[in-house]
């Protein structure tokens, strides 16, 4: 009998724990991205609310009937503990309370660090879930992009011209502005989705190689 061969697809451990940590490091580069579209959506609903409020008054007051309607009135919210005033002095010099970029960073790099964790978790729980999913091309990433950020240029527009708010300033520089922002977010979106599609591509290189 011929010899029996040792298995080509036994599972490598090493190479399993770096693909997850390239995988990891693959959420950290999608943290920007995510970041500016949620400072965009947030800009475009402000802009809609503002300029559409009795629109908007009328959705929310519909949505606020709908869930007394459903699930009951709400309970009335507790009150908000008195801040001691030694606590800001104690903190303050002066009268006036300062901040530098040593107070701001830890905490920004901190919930960097834990956005990137969900990512990585939630998308791990998906892949058992589901099944892997095959690769999309770059391109087409890009393309999938650029869609919603046209979208919230085109809401921009029509907050500006159909709203019932007065933008003071030359229509140019605001038509610079709501074009300009959403490809900013776009061209962050692209260089999140270049370099971890570039991870991804390594990752799955990695993992698959004998």
């Amino acid at each position: 009998m011929p010899a029996t061969r040792p298995s080509t697809d036994a599972v490598s451990v090493p190479r399993v724990l770096i693909g997850l940590a390239i995988d990891y490091f693959r959420w950290t580069q999608l943290v920007p991205m995510i970041t500016a579209w949620a400072f965009l959506l947030v800009m475009v609903g402000a802009m809609l609310l503002v300029n559409f409020q009795q629109q908007s008054f009328s959705l929310i007051e519909w949505g606020a009937t709908t869930y007394d309607r459903v699930f009951g009135p709400a309970q009335a919210e507790s009150e908000l503990p008195t801040p001691k005033t030694g606590d800001a002095s104690n903190r303050a010099e002066g009268g006036a309370v300062t901040f530098s970029d040593e107070d701001f960073m830890p905490w920004v790099l901190k919930a960097w660090a834990i956005m990137a964790l969900a990512g990585w978790l939630l998308g791990m729980l998906r892949a058992v879930v589901f099944g892997p999913r095959e690769p999309m091309r770059l391109k087409r990433k890009l393309v999938l992009a650029a869609i919603p950020a046209a979208a919230c240029a085109a809401l921009f527009a029509v907050a500006y011209f159909l709203g019932s708010e007065e933008f003071h300033g030359s229509a140019a520089g605001w038509m610079l502005l709501f074009t300009g922002f959403p490809i900013g977010v776009w061209l962050v979106s692209a260089y999140s989705l270049s370099v971890t599609h570039g991870l991804d591509m390594f990752r799955r290189w990695i993992v698959q190689a004998g």
